[in-house]
């Protein structure tokens, strides 16, 4: 599993382990056997602002393709689209009417 958290680390793992709407969660109700070790997580990447962690939490996730994470598949370059309009305001439609 790839994901990002602009939080403490620790908060967000607790997070994965205790709520039922966390693919994490979900995977190891669904798969009786599986355990996430929630104690040897890695940090992959940083970046100094929420925009940049979206884009190299997507660019990581097309890279490893992670069965965990549901941001693959049909929504993948609509995704990629959408990160990179908004990363650069000034290209939108609304900034060159303005």
């Amino acid at each position: 599993y790839i994901g990002k958290t602009e939080r403490i680390l620790q908060h967000r793992i607790n997070e994965h382990r205790k709520f039922a709407s966390s693919a994490c969660h979900q995977h190891e109700k669904e798969n009786i056997g599986h355990e996430m070790d929630y104690d040897n997580v890695e940090i992959i990447d940083s970046a100094d602002s929420n925009m940049k962690l979206l884009c190299k939490e997507l660019l990581h996730i097309v890279q490893k393709k992670p069965l965990l994470n549901r941001q693959l598949g049909a929504h993948s370059k609509y995704n990629i689209k959408t990160l990179i309009i908004a990363a650069y305001p000034q290209f939108t439609d609304e900034a060159s009417t303005s």
